[in-house]
């Protein structure tokens, strides 16, 4: 287990950008692997053995990566996160197949990062499992089965067992509390369910993808204050919004694409553009800076545009 700090600017979106969101949003105003035992055929992983887990604490920084990914930075290579994220302070977990930023005040996922290929969505093994905690966190820290019964609310899933179906392990991985938050049924069984099924129909179309998954907090003005709207159980945050972020490659080009959907209580309409944007106007709202190992003038590119070709195609391909 590795806890690390980075010292953020949390300053609220610009108003007209607030303003342009507002529909999107949908307001009322009322790790890498660090070891595995699976081989890529794409060559980015080959290797064997237990996962680690490390403890420490890094320095402060804003604007720059924290010294965690500095002084690791073997990790990228070929895993979850390969592209680097400056996010939030948390516990971080490396699951072998997802890598994950957890909340410990509010026991949910800051952001869960995995990738995928066409090769490693093969396979039949749809199984449910039981959930369980997460033993690596302190006990204080952990989501219990019990916080989501009889609230109403779905455990959903942040790295989806759906695109993990390669392998018993593989998908088994996905069922630990913090690999999840609370949904309501009309977002986990809906629009986001299709969003879900979107993703991998467009890894299987471009070959290959690094997507983060995760919650927000927000207020209706659209600043993302930190403070859950409502909790259930003992303590567990319940995220107004959750969010991905999606980088994909096919060959030598790139292609960014970022969604939010409301913690809905009612139908979301519409197709999963209606709540599309660019990374860069997520990035406002979550104060992230997702992608950020990519150089400055290919990272600008990808994402100040939200392109309209999704899933099936990629309308502003990047080569690198």
């Amino acid at each position: 287990m590795l806890s690390f700090h980075h010292g953020r600017v949390c300053q609220p979106p610009a108003v007209a950008l607030g303003l342009a969101l507002m529909a999107i949003l949908n307001f009322d105003f009322g790790c890498s692997r660090l070891a595995t035992n699976e081989t890529e055929s794409n060559g980015l992983v080959d290797t064997a053995g237990p996962v680690s887990e490390h403890e420490g604490t890094v320095g402060e920084g804003a604007g720059v990566p924290p010294s965690f990914w500095t002084y690791t930075d073997s990790l990228y290579d070929g895993c979850n996160i390969e592209w680097g994220i400056i996010c939030d302070s948390g516990t971080f977990l490396d699951k072998e197949f997802f890598c994950l930023n957890h909340n410990d005040e509010w026991k949910i996922p800051y952001w869960v990062g995995y990738y995928l290929s066409d090769s490693n969505l093969q396979g039949d093994c749809d199984n449910s499992y039981s959930w369980k905690p997460d033993t690596a966190l302190p006990e204080w820290a952990q989501a219990k089965d019990d916080d989501y019964k009889y609230t109403g609310f779905d455990r959903g899933h942040m790295a989806p067992a759906g695109c993990f179906e390669r392998s018993v392990a593989a998908r088994k991985a996905t069922y630990v509390l913090s690999n999840a938050c609370p949904q309501t049924r009309y977002l986990n069984r809906g629009r986001w369910r299709v969003l879900e099924e979107e993703i991998r129909q467009h890894v299987g179309i471009m070959g290959e993808a690094w997507v983060f998954t995760g919650t927000l907090f927000l207020d209706t003005s659209g600043f993302n204050d930190g403070m859950p709207p409502d909790t259930i159980g003992n303590g567990v945050g319940v995220p107004s919004h959750c969010f991905k972020a999606i980088l994909s490659r096919k060959g030598a080009e790139y292609c960014a694409y970022a969604f939010v959907m409301p913690n809905t209580t009612g139908p979301l309409e519409g197709p999963s553009t209606n709540y599309m944007m660019s990374v860069d106007e997520l990035e406002a709202i979550t104060h992230y800076d997702f992608f950020y190992r990519l150089e400055d003038e290919h990272e600008h590119l990808l994402e100040s545009y939200a392109d309209p070709g999704w899933p099936d195609d990629c309308a502003t391909w990047v080569p690198l």
